[in-house]
């Protein structure tokens, strides 16, 4: 008895210590769940021991980079708009602040990455608190506020959000909690059984917004911007635009994504010259949702000079303007992850290519590559009008930008992305997004690889700049026309065949199917052979294709062009021998190694024509090539010929001159 006395003394000193340090020191004291280990077993205590470890090292690192603050001037500070995720900070990943989410226990942030990998996991990944669901995550914000929490102002506004929606949930442009967006959406009886109370909503964020907490401020300015039919709430413009002021900033210190959220105000009150001020110091300061508006804004030819918006359609956009705007739209591509910067910034592209060159083919089918490439054919001169129904032609428009859904729906089949089906995006672009790997081969075949590229040169805004009509000088009429591919809409036999195996067999790769690629290079070894003997005039099927390029170099020496020729001709014959003496065990065939070699063949084999045919030079009949082959044996097959060098190909030469001299 006298046992349990003291340990039920010793627990109840060890939770008055731990209550009153917390209330003294919060930051720098750890959780009690954290430190009594009454959630996480001994595995989970090490590797969050390593994570906190690794998580300081690079918050020291990158105290300037992911601090809370910017120091811009003397006395000028502004929010960050990137951080890095604890949990996957030692991969050295930084994502805007939008992709976070907020733990109420700890006040730690986590991308949602990291929320999808860990999502079934029922306790915070920081401070191993465990945390409820469904309809007990009410009662432990309260308890968390009983206890006086890390975070009091945080605990206010979810509870003000989880009053103002109900037990709904929803994401948050800033931050969310993951116990609600874990939350099933409300059913009937729940709606009647807990009702949204706009005005107990109102009340914490009113305490949040008190103790400082911008978001609090912003879930304010917002309920106040919002009509609620069946609530007694009522709303006030006035009291909105109040707390989007003052979530602007405090002090010298300025918040972006207030910016950008006061900005979006003002555009649906039609304040226009105030609204665009407002996108530009937001887009100034990194917000990309900022410059995204900003952009658009620029693109519209609002807020020049006037508010009123009966002269915005009268206004022209000028091409300095609209440079800015593409610059914009670039940096909220890359850095932002904003997906309707995407669109506009394809919509702006397209418009004005076909201003300037007419209504252009697409090659390829998806995304901002096409109207990429649109500006590379007209900076080269090949751009090409389509002669076709211009219904058919809008509608052809209208589906490209339609796709530009691209976060949220699969770009081959349309299937929306989930949270145990999450979409795919592409290696290499990683601006198209697919449901699965069969989709993505599918969407590679019928047109992506004529498009996809890497994602630092897709939106990069330089080249962009230097390929714009009113930047180049570039001429409409300077375009000639280039051949049609092959239309997608009716598969060829190879395509569906293609199509199949890939269903059965679900290869990863996303280049031609081993087999096919093989063949093609066996096709590619026959056409060399072939060529040869009609340009040697050989009869004798003895000869070996080694043989018969040994016969070429003999009688092609006084041409330069020869030696280059010869190179790929090796390169071709290597690559036709790998393929028909393949084994299982040997690595799979590379299609861009094989691709660069059939192009320098034919580039080569039209340099051989052309100095062949600048030369005069007449075709050796078989008398010659008799008596080369009775010197033959003289010339000892070794893997060095294979592989000839310019060296040895101008020396070889010269000794069988030689010997034909002694002959005589």
């Amino acid at each position: 008895m006298f046992q349990y006395i003291l340990a039920f003394l010793a627990g109840k000193l060890v939770s008055d210590f731990l209550k009153k340090e917390r209330k003294e020191d919060p930051e720098s004291t750890p959780s009690e769940a954290s430190i009594l280990g009454l959630t996480a077993s001994g595995k989970m205590k090490k590797e969050r021991k390593n994570t906190n470890a690794n998580n300081n090292a690079n918050n020291n690192a990158n105290n300037n980079k992911s601090g809370y603050r910017h120091y811009i001037g003397q006395d000028t500070t502004a929010t960050s708009n990137s951080r890095m995720c604890f949990y996957c900070s030692k991969e050295g990943k930084e994502h805007p602040i939008e992709y976070f989410i907020q733990y109420p226990c700890c006040g730690q942030f986590i991308c949602c990455d990291c929320i999808r990998q860990n999502r079934r996991q029922s306790f915070c990944g920081e401070c191993l608190t465990s945390l409820p669901q469904n309809s007990n995550a009410m009662l432990f914000m309260y308890n968390l506020l009983d206890k006086g929490g890390l975070r009091k102002e945080l605990h206010h506004r979810m509870l003000g959000r989880c009053f103002r929606y109900g037990q709904d949930t929803r994401m948050d442009e800033l931050m969310s909690f993951p116990v609600y967006e874990r939350m099933p959406k409300p059913c009937p009886l729940l709606a009647i059984m807990s009702p949204p109370s706009v005005g107990r909503a109102v009340e914490h964020f009113l305490e949040a917004a008190r103790d400082g907490d911008i978001c609090a401020m912003l879930d304010l300015a917002d309920t106040y911007n919002t009509d609620f039919p069946n609530d007694p709430f009522q709303r006030n413009n006035e009291t909105a635009e109040y707390w989007f002021q003052r979530a602007l900033g405090k002090g010298n210190t300025i918040c972006p994504i207030a910016f950008t959220r006061y900005g979006e105000f003002l555009f649906w009150e039609r304040r226009f010259g105030e609204a665009i001020e407002k996108f530009k110091i937001a887009a100034i300061f990194g917000h990309s949702k900022g410059q995204y508006k900003y952009a658009q804004m620029m693109l519209d030819g609002l807020g020049k000079d006037s508010n009123d918006a009966t002269t915005k359609e009268a206004e022209v956009v000028s091409n300095e303007e609209t440079t800015e705007a593409i610059e914009w739209l670039c940096k909220a591509s890359v850095d932002g992850y904003y997906g309707p910067s995407y669109t506009l910034l394809a919509q702006t592209l397209l418009n004005i290519s076909e201003k300037t060159f007419g209504t252009a083919e697409l090659v390829g089918k998806s995304h901002i590559p096409r109207v990429v490439q649109i500006l590379n054919l007209a900076k080269a001169g090949k751009y090409r009008n389509r002669r076709r129904n211009p219904k058919e032609i809008i509608e052809e428009a209208d589906e490209l930008l339609a796709r530009y859904n691209c976060t949220k729906q699969c770009s081959n089949c349309g299937a929306m992305g989930s949270e145990s089906n999450p979409l795919l995006a592409c290696n290499r672009c990683n601006v198209t997004m697919y449901c699965s790997k069969i989709c993505q081969r599918k969407d590679y075949r019928e047109g992506h690889k004529f498009d996809c590229c890497d994602r630092e040169g897709l939106f990069d805004f330089h080249s962009i700049k230097m390929k714009l009509p009113w930047i180049n000088g570039q001429d409409s009429q300077e375009r000639t026309a280039l051949p049609m591919l092959q239309s997608t809409s009716k598969k060829t036999l190879s395509e569906m065949v293609d199509d199949d195996t890939d269903e059965i067999y679900g290869e990863e790769e996303l280049d031609y199917d081993e087999f096919l690629l093989s063949q093609m290079m066996l096709r590619m070894r026959k056409n060399l052979e072939t060529y040869l003997d009609r340009v040697l005039g050989n009869t004798d099927t003895s000869l070996n294709l080694e043989k018969k390029i040994k016969v070429f170099i003999t009688q092609e020496t006084d041409l330069n062009e020869a030696l280059s020729f010869v190179k790929a001709m090796q390169k071709i014959r290597k690559l036709g021998n790998d393929a028909a003496h393949r084994s299982p065990e040997d690595p799979k065939p590379n299609q861009k190694e094989c691709e660069e070699a059939v192009r320098e063949f034919r580039k080569q084999k039209q340099d051989y024509e052309i100095a062949r045919a600048r030369v005069g030079k007449q075709d050796h009949g078989m008398s010659e090539l008799s008596t080369v082959q009775e010197n033959t044996p003289t010339v000892q097959v070794t893997s060095a010929t294979q592989n000839t060098t310019e060296d040895s190909l101008q020396k070889k030469p010269k000794k069988k001159k030689r010997k034909k001299k002694k002959k005589n």
